[in-house]
């Protein structure tokens, strides 16, 4: 009886929503569960896709109250998966949406089930983003900074990561002072053939999904230390608890909940947030109000620090720190403080500079130990890359020690420069 009850109320919409070009193939399925039904399976479904290349992208949308939604999948219709969890997307928290469940290929049936909620409609988002041709030439990860200056890093344009043409950007785009880069996780899945086709997937999540202008981030970067071009450079994005007014957004492509990211993509987020902390002058450990959420916030934060969610992964959220200084001292090398600017001796000095104690307070002690002699210059610069003191006078052949006073500058963090004898070497502190 129940089994006919469930039969004779079901309903199935499919939709016409169907892509070929360039592999690209999506198409969605509306479910009808039973009014007031608190615990439903639909019958077994057949995935409306004709082709599916390399990958399947499935999330699903619904009306009425929160859900607890799971899915399984079958090459055959016998012999099934197991039951899988699918997460309410952080990024839309006004809409009831999923974050998408990337499949393998073959797949050819699906079901449904969900618990302990009332649902009028389930609509079942199916995207086949097509394989990526390869690109004649990759782009190298990282800038020459040696320069004296901060550079954009190298990074894959719209063009590149969908050839076809069909994830169009904002026509009309919105322009924003960035205040605060914000990083984020996309969740789903680690380990992918092709990370262009998961950026396509995560267009079609933002766009027709949350019904979005375009691809919610300005720029997101995969485990291989690849930039990807989202809306980019201060345009406003669509990523941050719906207060995306001065932020930049940058998504790590994949879930950091429980996996460490990849030094190569640690490396390029580094690259990134040293290029537009350089941009619009901004301290990599410094804080500021954030005037849309009212919030206080780093001036270089994770998501949820400006609302309740998981992301950016609690693998990657406490590893901010560590990337804060790391963008700082890559300002040192944009800004040609530190190796950029190769002494002309470099074993001349080295090992040779110590400060301490550091944290410093109002003093701190700097200790040239090598049996040089002549004229010592000490310069300490600041984030900004403006020298804030400089002390010049003759050193002997002995080592030396001495106090320079600090009490003139305000807390943050600094580089003091030694430069002697055709040589130099860069120390950095932080002043308390």
């Amino acid at each position: 009886m129940r089994k006919y009850r469930l039969l004779l109320f079901f309903s199935i919409l499919l939709s016409s929503q169907l892509f070929a070009q360039g592999g690209w193939n999506r198409n969605t399925l509306v479910l009808t569960p039973p009014a007031a039904e608190e615990a439903w399976t639909s019958p077994v479904q057949a995935i409306p896709l004709d082709r599916i290349e390399p990958f399947l992208s499935f999330f699903v949308t619904w009306e009425g109250s929160g859900a607890q939604l799971e899915v399984r999948f079958s090459e055959n219709g016998g012999s099934w998966s197991d039951w899988t969890l699918l997460y309410r997307d952080p990024h839309n928290p006004d809409k009831r949406i999923t974050q998408p469940l990337f499949t393998e290929a073959g797949y050819q049936y699906f079901q449904l089930r969900y618990r302990d909620i009332t649902v009028s409609e389930l609509t079942c988002h199916f995207f086949s983003p097509g394989g990526t041709p390869p690109r004649v030439a990759h782009p190298p990860v990282h800038p020459d900074w040696r320069d004296g200056e901060c550079p954009s890093p190298p990074v894959v344009e719209r063009s590149d990561w969908c050839p076809a043409g069909n994830c169009p950007k904002i026509t009309n785009p919105s322009l924003t002072g960035v205040s605060h880069l914000i990083v984020h996780h996309s969740a789903g899945t680690n380990i992918a053939n092709d990370w262009a086709a998961i950026v396509r997937a995560i267009w079609d999540l933002h766009v027709n999904g949350n019904g979005w202008s375009d691809i919610g981030y300005n720029y997101l970067i995969d485990p291989e230390g690849v930039i990807y071009t989202g809306r980019g450079n201060d345009v406003l994005g669509a990523h941050f608890c719906a207060r995306n007014s001065n932020t930049m957004g940058v998504c790590m492509i994949g879930n950091f909940q429980q996996a460490v990211p990849k030094e190569a993509a640690l490396s390029s987020l580094v690259q990134l947030l040293t290029w537009k902390s350089h941009d619009r002058n901004l301290d990599p450990l410094g804080s500021a109000l954030h005037a849309s959420s009212g919030l206080n916030l780093m001036n270089i934060s994770g998501h949820r620090d400006g609302c309740a969610t998981a992301c950016p992964g609690d693998q990657l959220y406490p590893l901010l720190t560590d990337l804060r200084f790391r963008a700082v001292d890559s300002l040192a090398v944009c800004r040609g403080l530190a190796t950029s600017l190769l002494p002309a001796n470099p074993t001349a000095l080295s090992p040779a500079l110590s400060l301490l104690p550091n944290p410093a307070g109002e003093q701190i002690q700097v200790r040239i130990d090598n049996h040089l002699s002549g004229e010592v210059l000490l310069e300490i610069f600041g984030v900004d890359g403006r020298r804030k003191a400089r002390q010049q006078f003759e050193k002997h052949h002995a080592p030396l020690t001495m106090e320079l006073p600090l009490a003139q500058l305000p807390a943050g963090y600094y580089w003091l420069r030694l430069q002697m004898d055709g040589a130099q070497e860069v120390a950095s502190f932080v002043k308390q």
